[in-house]
């Protein structure tokens, strides 16, 4: 799958997010828990924070730009927990 209709497209990163969500959508649904369906929430999240860094990506690799964005929001969130875990150490 690939976040672009063709080649050349203009739409900017957030437009090529909501499209992800809207082919996601099923799947979405079909999560059982509520819990699961607030994580994909939040990952979707996670791909819009990065919105200018998209808008510079190579638009023919724009499904990987959002996977990059939601990998660098789960690494920071991953160095947060392991700075406030080494401070309770402390």
């Amino acid at each position: 799958m690939d976040l672009k209709e063709e080649v050349g497209s203009e739409k900017s990163y957030l437009e090529q997010v909501d499209e992800v969500e809207e082919e996601w959508s099923k799947f979405r649904r079909a999560l059982t828990t509520k819990e699961d369906k607030e994580i994909f929430d939040k990952v979707v999240r996670h791909a819009r924070i990065h919105n200018e860094a998209g808008d510079e990506a190579d638009r023919s690799s724009s499904l990987e730009t959002f996977f990059m964005s939601v990998m660098l929001e789960q690494q920071l969130e991953i160095m947060r927990l392991k700075k406030k875990l080494d401070e309770m150490r402390s």
